[in-house]
């Protein structure tokens, strides 16, 4: 069994969340800068293990969507539907071998030693855990978005780990708004075999 890489002082935070996104129509927003601005990449231990976060709030699936000409508005609805009132965090790690080589982590690996947190516009911290299910719709959403991930990622696509939070709070409104600050914070314990 691998020993899990500990981040230890390090805490991921994903930045874009530390600060509100200008609103924009959905239609004008640039997918890749939204995809940069959502994704954190570490290298580590001397360049020996290697991670990246990526958060996918339902912006980006709206945003994806309105610049789509191929899928119907019908279509649209109901994935926009589907993936209404959850976020994704989407997470790949690897140790990288002496020659280069990546060492990927399981789904489990990665959660057994994860914690998330969110902290919101008024500095109130709180741990955010993983959804156990998805519905079936959410499924087969995330089953035609991954094969798109290997195809232009290769292996790091293929090991992209995808969980599921809910993003309304108590008080009905989004726990995770893009346009509002917060961040989030991705800690990884050690873990020893």
């Amino acid at each position: 069994m691998k020993k899990l890489f500990a981040l230890a002082a390090i805490i991921l935070m994903i930045s874009t969340y530390s600060f509100a996104a200008e609103r924009k129509l959905l239609k004008d927003i640039d997918g890749n800068e939204l995809t940069s601005d959502l994704q954190k990449h570490l290298q580590a231990q001397g360049n020996k293990h290697t991670a990246m976060i990526w958060w996918l709030p339902y912006e980006f699936w709206a945003s994806s969507l309105a610049r789509d000409t191929t899928t119907d508005e019908v279509s649209k609805k109901t994935i926009l539907d589907t993936m209404s009132g959850i976020s994704f965090l989407v997470i790949v790690q690897a140790d990288v071998t002496a020659l280069a080589a990546f060492e990927f982590y399981d789904k489990d690996e990665i959660e057994k030693s994860m914690q998330i947190s969110y902290t919101n516009t008024e500095g109130r911290k709180q741990k955010i855990l993983p959804m156990k299910t998805l519905s079936p719709n959410q499924e087969i959403v995330l089953a035609v978005f991954k094969p798109v991930l290997a195809a232009a990622m290769g292996n790091m696509g293929n090991n992209m780990h995808f969980f599921a939070f809910n993003d309304k709070s108590d008080q009905s409104s989004r726990l995770l708004d893009p346009y509002n600050k917060g961040s989030i914070y991705s800690f990884q314990r050690e873990t020893v075999p």
